[in-house]
């Protein structure tokens, strides 16, 4: 709510594994969520859904907590 035109976001190498609270970034266009705590790729799907004016989201090395 605070920065509803935000357009970059760098999260990398963060301690997140929550990513509901972006849910509310609808302009962002380009996301980088590299080295997080995520558990999986769903939360990410649900806040992409939202984003109609995403470029380019980058969790190719996202290490999902509790899977080798």
């Amino acid at each position: 709510m605070l920065v509803p035109n935000l357009r970059v976001l760098n999260l990398n190498y963060n301690f997140l594994d929550d990513v509901k609270p972006l849910e509310g970034l609808r302009r962002l266009n380009k996301l980088t969520i590299i080295g997080s705590r995520l558990k999986g790729t769903k939360g990410i799907i649900n806040v992409l859904k939202g984003c109609t004016d995403v470029e380019m989201v980058d969790f190719r090395c996202v290490s999902f907590a509790g899977l080798s």
